[in-house]
C-alpha cells in the first residue's frame, strides 16, 4: 500500500499528456534536425502551468558529469524584472553563476555569458515561465528590450523555448515580429469543467488516489 501514497498528485489529462509529448518533439526534432520550434503556452491562473513545467522538469533531472552538470531541461520562473539587464542577472542566479549576474562591464557581456551557460550545461528546452510579469506596469520600451532579447535568445542557443504565462502573455510575443515568427505552436490551456464528460473522468481519477492515499495513512 506504500506505492500509492503520493503527496501531490500529479493528474495528466489528455491535453496535458499532448503537451509532454510535444515537449518531448521539441527537443527531439532540435538533437536530430536542428530545428529550434518554439512554444507559447498559456492558461488561466491555477490552470497547471507551472505544475506541468515541474513535473517535466522531475522527470528529467539534471545529471552530474564528470566536468559538468547536464541540465536537460531548463525551467525559469520570471519574477518581477524592471530591465533586460536585471532579467540576465536573475536567469544567471537561476542557471548556476558562480557569480551571480555581476561582474560583468554590461549587458551585452551577461548576454554571452547567459548563452555560454546554456550551451555548456547542454539544456536541451528552456522554459520560461509567468512571462505575463515582464508587462506588469512597464514602460513599452523595457517590454520590447525583453521581446528583443528573447528573440536573440531563440536564434543564438538554438534550442527550443517554451514561453508560459497568463493570456495576456501573447501581447509580449507578438509586440516583436521577429519573436512572433519564431513561436511555432500556441496552446491555451482549456479550463477545467465538471460539466464535461472527459474531465469528470479525470476528476473520479483523482478520487480514486485519494481514496487510495487516506487508506493507506489510516492503516499506519
Amino acid at each position: 500500500m506504500d506505492d500509492l501514497l503520493i503527496e501531490r498528485p500529479f493528474i495528466k489529462s489528455p491535453f496535458i499528456s499532448e503537451m509532454i509529448d510535444l515537449f518531448d518533439s521539441l527537443r527531439y526534432k532540435n538533437n536530430n534536425f536542428g530545428v529550434a520550434s518554439c512554444l507559447l503556452l498559456t492558461g488561466e491562473s491555477g490552470s497547471g502551468k507551472s505544475e506541468l513545467a515541474k513535473y517535466y522538469l522531475k522527470n528529467n533531472p539534471n545529471v552530474e558529469q564528470p566536468e559538468r552538470i547536464y541540465k536537460p531541461v531548463f525551467h525559469f520562473e520570471i519574477k518581477s524584472v524592471s530591465t533586460p539587464l536585471e532579467f540576465l542577472r536573475s536567469i544567471l542566479i537561476g542557471i548556476g553563476d558562480p557569480q551571480l549576474g555581476m561582474g560583468a562591464k554590461n549587458k551585452s557581456e551577461l548576454y554571452e555569458r547567459l548563452v555560454l551557460f546554456l550551451k555548456t550545461t547542454g539544456v536541451e528546452l528552456l522554459i520560461l515561465d509567468e512571462v505575463q510579469v515582464i508587462m506588469e506596469r512597464r514602460s513599452a520600451q523595457v517590454v520590447s528590450g525583453i521581446a528583443d532579447l528573447f528573440k536573440d535568445l531563440i536564434k543564438d542557443v538554438e534550442v527550443p523555448i517554451v514561453f508560459m504565462g497568463m493570456p495576456w502573455s501573447e501581447y509580449l510575443v507578438d509586440s516583436n515580429e521577429q519573436l512572433k515568427g519564431r513561436i511555432s505552436y500556441r496552446y491555451v490551456i482549456p479550463p477545467y469543467r465538471i460539466s464535461e464528460k472527459n474531465f469528470r473522468a479525470i476528476y473520479r481519477r483523482l478520487d480514486l488516489i485519494l481514496f487510495y492515499c487516506t487508506c493507506n495513512s489510516s492503516t499506519k
